[in-house]
């Protein structure tokens, strides 16, 4: 059984069944794990709100708390909506929550490779790194949120939503793209990448661990 959840903070979208939707419907946000233990599915398909140029929002984590949340009773796994959310609203039809699960569902079985699965995507970083007081930098695809302490010289970027989430919930602002920042005197970094080279300041330096 799969299950499809257009999330929402009162009401989430529903759309559940094998390979056809057999039903959907808009619920109480509240009883939504009461619901999913009634159906007891295989898969639960969550769609994850960003923002229309691709940007994490609030949104996204409050989607992303919810989905970790139902992942410790269902294997989860995630969808970007734009797309199914562009489309429902665009139908004319009333239940549009309902619409964008339904369509969610379409999209995960016609093709499964676009969701990401919901797990924790952080590791310990046992390594030391020297950073100067009052240097800025960056955490680029980094899996150690707790690496650094929260602060002002401190940016963060990754395009993994679950890392991102970590990093959310420690309070770190999170950018989804590196267009949208400047340039920093460290970068460390989990996955070596050109254009990081782009966003060094003179003498800065990048460090790949």
């Amino acid at each position: 059984m799969l299950v499809a959840l257009d999330y929402g903070e009162r009401r989430t979208g529903i759309a559940y069944g094998e390979n056809i939707p057999r039903k959907i419907d808009t619920i109480d946000t509240k009883k939504v794990l009461k619901v999913l233990k009634e159906i007891r599915p295989d898969t639960v398909v969550i769609g994850l709100p960003l923002s229309a140029s691709g940007r994490y929002s609030e949104q996204t984590f409050k989607a992303l708390k919810f989905a970790f949340e139902i992942s410790k009773y269902f294997k989860v796994y995630m969808i970007d909506e734009r797309f199914t959310t562009k489309l429902a609203s665009r139908m004319n039809v009333k239940e549009k929550d309902a619409m964008s699960a339904y369509l969610i569902f379409e999209t995960y079985v016609q093709n499964p490779r676009v969701s990401l699965e919901l797990r924790d995507p952080t590791r310990k970083i046992s390594r030391e790194v020297s950073v100067p007081e009052g240097a800025e930098v960056l955490l680029h695809e980094f899996p150690d949120p707790d690496f650094l302490q929260r602060g002002e010289n401190v940016s963060v970027v990754t395009k993994d939503p679950f890392l991102a989430y970590m990093y959310h919930i420690r309070g770190f602002f999170v950018e989804r793209y590196l267009k949208d920042l400047g340039k920093f005197d460290i970068i460390l970094t989990g996955v070596m990448f050109e254009e990081l080279k782009n966003h060094l300041k003179e003498n800065g330096k990048i460090v790949c661990l």
